[in-house]
Formats: structure tokens, sequence, C-alpha cells
């Protein structure tokens, strides 16, 4: 399964013990997000809603191109 890094804005510190690289594994952008919220489950609420959608301050750029806007 590929791997990316994420990087993480030092707002999310106290939810990430400071870390702000994570290796996360997908094929897609969900596969992704479901594989770094089981190695910091911490983060759940500061990228998703109650109704678990992907909160609009959430930038998510793959090779520099925003993805809000990919289909």
């Amino acid at each position: 399964m590929p791997s990316v890094t994420v990087t993480l804005p030092s707002l999310l510190d106290p939810a990430t013990g400071g870390v702000r690289e994570m290796a996360a594994s997908g094929r897609t952008l969900r596969e992704v997000f479901a594989d770094l919220l089981e190695r910091e489950p911490r983060l759940r609420p500061h990228l998703f809603n109650e109704a678990g959608e992907l909160r609009r301050h959430v930038l998510c750029f793959h090779n520099g191109t925003n993805t809000r806007w990919m289909d």
C-alpha cells in the first residue's frame, strides 16, 4: 500500500505531542485519514465534524495541489 507523509500544523501539537510529520498509508485520501486516525485518534475532532465530514479549515494537498477541488 502506498505511503505518504502527512505534515501537520503546530496548532495540532497538543493532539500529536508536537509531532509535525506522520507517515500514513492508503490508496485514497479516505484510507490515509483512516490510517492516520488509527495511529493518532486525538486528531479526529480537529479534522472531522460530528457528522464525520472533513472540517472546512482542513486543507489537503497532493504534490502541491489542493485536493478539495479535485474530482
